[in-house]
């Protein structure tokens, strides 16, 4: 239980920029208008939460859990900030005149949010992934993060410092069905 909390802990705090911006925009895909929906559709599921801290594994069923804190990981890593409208590039795919996905890349490199994909079939979210990448004079950090609505989430991040071993967290999230 212990390594569950503290892998959530320290995921939220990497997750979170210490820079808050606070005029956003809709340019682009919005993360939080995303998870802030599907928190409502998913009320009252039950998630099966594996967490890997290097080589030690805990999971843990939660029956109702609070969504909106659970997919606030995801919702952090949004990308519609006023002052970022000219440091991502999109690219969207179609086929047969349908959106099948959509792409952004950061031209800033000081930016962490590296890129950002969502993929779609019938016109609804298949697939979110998103990478992150942070680095300055005592750590780096790498975050993955791959969302499937219809079958859970996975979050790995690898982070090294020069004060620490490096470490790799994982988590591994499966919607459960309710009775």
């Amino acid at each position: 239980m212990r390594i569950l909390l503290l892998s959530v802990l320290l995921f939220t705090c990497f997750s979170c920029d210490s820079k808050k911006e606070i005029t956003t925009t809709s340019s682009f895909f919005s993360l939080k208008s995303y998870f802030k929906e599907e928190a409502k559709l998913k009320a009252g599921i039950s998630l099966l939460k594996t967490v890997k801290v290097d080589a030690k594994t805990e999971t843990q069923t939660l029956k109702a859990p609070n969504l909106e804190e659970e997919f606030s990981i995801f919702s952090n890593f949004d990308i519609n900030k006023l002052a970022w409208v000219d440091k991502y590039v999109a690219d969207s795919t179609f086929i047969d005149k349908e959106l099948t996905k959509i792409s952004y890349t950061t031209t800033a490199p000081k930016l962490k949010i590296k890129k950002l994909d969502i993929d779609f079939q019938g016109g609804k979210v298949s697939n979110i992934l998103i990478e992150s990448k942070t680095k300055n004079t005592v750590y780096k950090l790498e975050q993955t993060l791959n969302y499937q609505p219809n079958k859970g989430y996975s979050i790995k991040t690898s982070q090294n410092t020069k004060v620490a071993n490096p470490q790799i967290f994982e988590i591994d999230v499966e919607f459960l069905k309710t009775d």
